[in-house]
């Protein structure tokens, strides 16, 4: 197997939470019957169980004393229908950071949240939040950059991204070898 920098996944959990203002609910990665996962409002990883290798829950915080986690089973359903694409996780985590270093002004974006948007009739991300091209969602750069960063941390050489067309304001899906994510999509106004 190959080395999974552990602590740098630890570190960047910890900086999520920080960052979401989620704290309180995320203190920590929790064992659930034979894989572990980490949850907020707009992330949820789930790892496969050979990633930590403890069968037990991981703290994040020193005062974490969360016990009743939520049931998110329901969470990770499998559509037959869904737009599939896969990339190479380093070359899209370098992406993602191009287009954070050049946004396209969003009165609603801030310096770490930035609102990308995939285009599947491109097969490309970006920052031009052309509402109008077909086949795309939005998704808030950190989280994303996150989910990435998080794999490429695993060693995961490849990351896919499946997209529920029929039903927009369902989660994106992202998977590599060692973990499946969530991200909640930018919701629309």
């Amino acid at each position: 197997m190959k080395s999974i920098k552990l602590d740098g996944i630890k570190k960047a959990l910890k900086a999520h939470s920080k960052e979401t203002g989620m704290k309180p609910f995320t203190t920590q990665i929790q064992y659930k019957n034979n894989y572990y996962e980490y949850a907020n409002t707009s992330v949820l990883i789930r790892f496969n169980n050979n990633v930590f290798n403890t069968n037990e829950n991981i703290k994040l915080f020193t005062d974490s004393s969360c016990n009743n986690f939520p049931n998110t089973n329901h969470l990770f359903l499998n559509f037959s229908d869904d737009k599939i694409k896969t990339f190479n996780t380093r070359l899209l985590l370098d992406t993602i950071r191009k287009l954070e270093k050049n946004p396209k002004t969003n009165q609603k974006e801030t310096k770490k949240h930035r609102f990308l948007d995939y285009s599947f009739y491109n097969n490309c991300f970006t920052n031009y939040h052309d509402s109008n091209s077909p086949d795309f969602f939005r998704v808030d750069s950190y989280n994303l950059k996150t989910v990435i960063r998080i794999f490429s941390m695993l060693q995961c050489d490849k990351t896919t991204i499946t997209y529920n067309e029929k039903h927009p304001h369902r989660p994106i899906t992202l998977q590599c070898e060692l973990a499946t994510a969530i991200i909640a999509p930018i919701r629309y106004l």
